[in-house]
């Protein structure tokens, strides 16, 4: 699924197809871990050059308003680090099924992957943990759209909740941040 040719209805609550992917991720989480694509290599690459391009805002003058800018641009749903949209990680298929991969050697979901990337660069550009739950809350009910589109979610989207997998998922961004060396 090419990022410009996204459906104009997808939201924070979207949960359809997220585009053809390089990889044939099972839809099935009780597989054999050799049947499931591992996308460590690709997701460290990724998170590399996001980390490199957050780096270079922060050191500008406004950085971290810059800083803040770059997260509302590209991590909405399906932006360019939705990484639920990109070919090489996990998403869901045609059916809206949730696919699987292995990332560090543990089996996950797309959702897990998108927002342990996104807890790593909120330690990254240094945002406190309360402050990266509280604005994946805002994105997830829509209040960002206020922001990124400049206008007002709809009353559906306002009822719309971050998932607590969600949450679990920065929040172990932020535990492996400080208990382990980094990935």
């Amino acid at each position: 699924m090419n990022l410009k040719k996204i459906p104009p209805y997808v939201n924070a609550a979207y949960s359809g197809y997220t585009g053809k992917k390089s990889y044939r991720f099972p839809i099935l989480l009780n597989l054999p871990p050799k049947r499931y694509p591992d996308v460590t290599t690709q997701y460290e690459n990724f998170l590399n050059q996001a980390k490199d391009e957050i780096t270079l805002l922060k050191n500008k003058p406004f950085g971290f308003f810059r800083v803040l800018n770059i997260f509302l641009k590209k991590f909405p749903t399906a932006m360019s680090w939705d990484t639920k949209f990109l070919p090489q990680f996990p998403g869901r298929n045609q059916a809206g099924k949730t696919q699987y991969a292995l990332l560090y050697d543990e089996k996950v979901t797309g959702n897990h992957v998108s927002n342990y990337f996104y807890g790593q660069l909120c330690i990254h550009a240094g945002f406190p943990k309360f402050f990266a739950k509280l604005c994946a809350k805002m994105d997830a009910s829509g209040i960002t759209e206020l922001f990124t589109k400049k206008k007002f979610p709809s009353w559906k989207l306002l009822k719309n909740r971050d998932t607590r997998a969600d949450q679990i998922s920065i929040n172990r961004a932020y535990k492996d941040a400080t208990s382990a060396p980094a990935h």
